[in-house]
């Protein structure tokens, strides 16, 4: 019991630096109802979700299902492609609770991806086998407006590919998630440079009146 208490704490430090790491305005894309799901009995597959970005978005994090949000049993592959079937960004969600847990998913960071808008992406998740339960057609879905949830996606196969089989407009195979921070505005971008021009011109003028 001791043991599992340090791993969950340690777990929620990891989701609170997970989250600092990103920006303010870091959310989950995808949120479900579902806390347990249902065991795979015909894998291997990837297993996940095809969806369009409706603004710019900065994917800083990858993630995958924990079942009971009790630890993982097996480690699972995690991947995100454009769609022309290249890799942005992947990693490798360990088993046991090391990963950090936001709501039911268990996370690692990646090199910051943009998203473009109007454009389709596949995220995807390795599951070899039913060691892990995951969802199937997950309840109470809901995303960030910045992406559109199109359809379900999976492929057969043990190693990380990309999902391009699709099946229909189910409610995703969770599997992964990702975590994303809106693009600054150009606005913002432009009255930061000119600060920072600002202040370079008061250096300037200190300097020439010594």
């Amino acid at each position: 019991m001791r043991k599992f208490l340090l791993g969950s704490t340690l777990s929620a430090v990891a989701a609170v630096a997970l989250l600092a790491a990103t920006s303010a305005s870091a959310t989950t894309l995808a949120t479900i109802s579902d806390t347990t799901g249902q065991q795979l009995g015909n894998g291997p597959f990837t297993l996940g979700w095809e969806f369009q970005a409706n603004t710019a978005e900065i994917v800083t994090a990858l993630g995958a299902f924990d079942d009971s949000q009790d630890g993982l049993n097996e480690s699972h592959d995690v991947g995100l492609w454009d769609a022309n079937g290249v890799l942005l960004a992947s990693t490798t969600i360990a088993s046991g609770t090391g990963a950090a847990l936001i709501n039911q998913f268990r996370y690692n960071s990646v090199a910051p991806v943009t998203l473009v808008a109007g454009q389709d992406y596949f995220i995807g998740a390795v599951w070899l086998d039913g060691a892990d339960p995951m969802v199937f057609a997950a309840t109470g879905l809901t995303t960030d407006p910045s992406i559109t949830y199109l359809s379900s996606a999976y492929i057969a196969g043990g190693t990380l590919t990309d999902p391009t089989f699709l099946d229909g407009g189910l409610g995703g195979y969770f599997g992964p998630n990702l975590i994303g921070s809106t693009v600054p505005e150009p606005l913002s971008l432009s009255l930061f440079g000119a600060g920072l021009a600002g202040a370079a011109a008061i250096r300037r003028r200190k300097k020439s009146v010594v």
